[in-house]
Formats: C-alpha cells, structure tokens, sequence
C-alpha cells in the first residue's frame, strides 16, 4: 500500500512538472501588491508516550513473556544480586542465597530414594545443545557428573537430547516414568515450560525433579 502510494504521488509530481514546462509562458503583467504576511500557524502539542514499566515486554520477542514474568520476582532477582552466600566455604555450585531445603524423606514417593545409599543413577532430560548458553551447561554437567563418579556418588548419567522439541521430550520424560528403577533423580531443562510443565509434574509423582 506504501509503496503505491509513492508511486502516485511520483507519477502526479512528474506530471504537474512536465504541464509546468509545456505551458506557454504568461504575458507580463503588472506586479500585484504584496499580500500581507499570514500568521504563521502554530503546531499542535505532540503527546509524549509514557513509559512502559517494562520496556522489554513490549518486544516482539518478548510477546509471551507476561506469562512468566512479573514484577515481584524480577525485584527479588535484582535484590539477590547483592547478597552473599549463606555457605560461603562450600564449593560454587553448592553455594546458596536463600535457604528452601527440604527433607524429601516425608514424601511417601521418594522414600526409596531417601533411603538409598551411593552411587546414583542421574537422568537429564534436556532441551537441547541448540545454543551456546546450553552447551555450556551440558559441559558444565558433563565435568560434575564425572568428577562425582571419580568419588564414588554417580553410577549412570543417562543424557536424553530433546533436540528442542516439546513432543520428544514429552516423550523422553513418559519413558523414564515407565521405566521404574532407572532414575534415582531426574534433572530437566524445559524446552518451554508452559507445554512440558504437565509431565514434569508427572515425573514428581515418582521420582526427585531437579528444574534446571
């Protein structure tokens, strides 16, 4: 529609242009007296838009965000910025800022795992390595995984790549349900969370989850 528009109002430019230069010239006449000077109009007040009290929501990208974003959280992140860890002499990744453990042994469906004693047979069903942000956490958990097994904790690390699809990794999750024994815990990097928030649910039912 822009782009026809120009096209017209080219066309008449070129036109009035060329009738311009067709035209014969005008006989002199006397020269008319000067108009007086018109006031000059004054413009209107251009509105300036408020704010968004989230910029990064109103991004194209950002058109799902909403469902996963509120302000509360986002200033408990920024505050958590600031304060240190309440175990600083543990490793790094040990390392925590608010303290919500829980003993899992009250839980009826993880007394098995309660009780159990080392090694474990860890399970990651993950996403993907689609991208370097997750690369580098499946590396990151490659060298844990074996530095554990090097102590004695880890038996079986099972990698399952949902390649960044939904449905496959619904998939993979249903099958480690299905298959009693297999996991001792279940570690999962949603591909999105709203579709795979069922199943992980699921997966809660029978085994420690781990949301990475």
């Amino acid at each position: 529609m822009k782009k026809s528009l120009l096209l017209v109002v080219t066309l008449l430019v070129v036109m009035t242009m060329a009738l311009a230069a067709c035209k014969p010239a005008a006989v002199a006449t006397e020269a008319p007296v000067a108009a007086t000077e018109a006031p000059a109009a004054t413009e209107a007040a251009v509105e300036e838009p408020v704010a968004a009290a989230n910029p990064g929501l109103q991004m194209d990208t950002a058109v799902v965000a909403p469902q996963f974003f509120n302000d509360a959280d986002y200033a408990t992140s920024l505050e958590q910025m600031s304060l240190s860890p309440l175990n600083p002499e543990a490793p790094i990744y040990l390392q925590y800022l608010v303290d919500t453990s829980t003993d899992i042994s009250k839980y009826p469906q993880y007394a098995d795992f309660a009780a159990k004693e080392a090694p474990y047979n860890i399970c990651f069903s993950n996403a993907g390595v689609n991208n370097p942000w997750r690369v580098v956490g499946y590396v990151s958990m490659r060298e844990q995984v074996e530095a554990l097994r090097a102590e004695g904790l880890v038996k079986n690390f099972y990698h399952l790549d949902a390649q960044g699809n939904d449905a496959k990794q619904i998939a993979d999750i249903q099958d480690l349900i299905n298959t009693p024994g297999k996991c001792d815990i279940l570690i999962v990097a949603s591909n999105t969370s709203e579709a795979l928030t069922p199943i992980v649910e699921k997966a809660c039912e029978v085994m420690p989850v781990v949301q990475f």
